[in-house]
């Protein structure tokens, strides 16, 4: 309860010397702060850039910016696309390694007859997927 009543002290201006402060100086600190403001801003409004040259160069930097991730992505894209042409080449290479030595033991009429079987079971995997 004590507290309240210094607010309503303080609020009402009381003229001794417990009070922290009145009505007029108030007016006088808000009018000073008013005035330094005004001031500031005419002092510093010459200095200012204009709205239209920020946004002008943030509109490059996000093109630019643009630019540069599309770029770092491509290279990326385009080295992960070299490591799989090449991983893809070395399972080729194994698959006719597998392959001339899995016919190495077979005789030539056996070779042609396995030739034969697998190009009519691709033929038929083929018809049905069509």
């Amino acid at each position: 309860m004590n507290w309240i009543q210094s607010i309503l002290s303080v609020l009402k201006g009381v003229k001794d010397s417990t009070a922290l402060f009145d009505y007029k100086r108030i007016l006088q600190e808000v009018l000073v702060s008013i005035l330094v403001s005004v001031l500031v801003w005419v002092i510093l409004k010459p200095f200012k850039i204009e709205d239209d040259t920020n946004s002008r160069l943030l509109s490059i930097a996000l093109t630019t910016q643009r630019k540069l991730d599309s770029l770092n992505f491509q290279e990326k894209l385009h080295k992960q696309q070299a490591q799989i042409d090449s991983l893809n080449r070395v399972i080729i290479l194994h698959h006719e390694n597998d392959s001339l030595r899995s016919n190495a033991r077979l005789s030539k009429l056996d070779a042609i007859r396995a030739i034969n079987k697998y190009i009519t079971n691709s033929s038929k995997t083929e018809g049905r997927n069509q």
